[in-house]
């Protein structure tokens, strides 16, 4: 799974997921769920509208997360 990061013309960021080659909103239910699947996020895409440092913080969460889940996953 694939996250998809961009910003609307009033500067909110919008996110959206790629499961295979299916692009879909998000929704934090498809995520747990494709996580669960998964088991990891793939590299993500960026617009060009997200700066340098929205990337590196995406990045880190989604790298915290991934650790998780794999420590989760681990102990089972």
């Amino acid at each position: 799974m694939k996250l998809i990061f961009n910003k609307n013309a009033e500067g909110a960021m919008e996110v959206k997921i790629m499961d295979k080659k299916n692009i879909k909103e998000f929704s934090y239910v498809e995520m747990i769920k494709l996580l669960r699947e998964n088991n990891k996020f793939e590299e993500s895409d960026f617009g060009e509208n997200i700066t340098e440092d929205e990337k590196k913080r995406i990045k880190t969460m989604l790298l915290e997360i991934n650790t998780a889940i794999a420590k989760t996953n681990k102990k089972e």
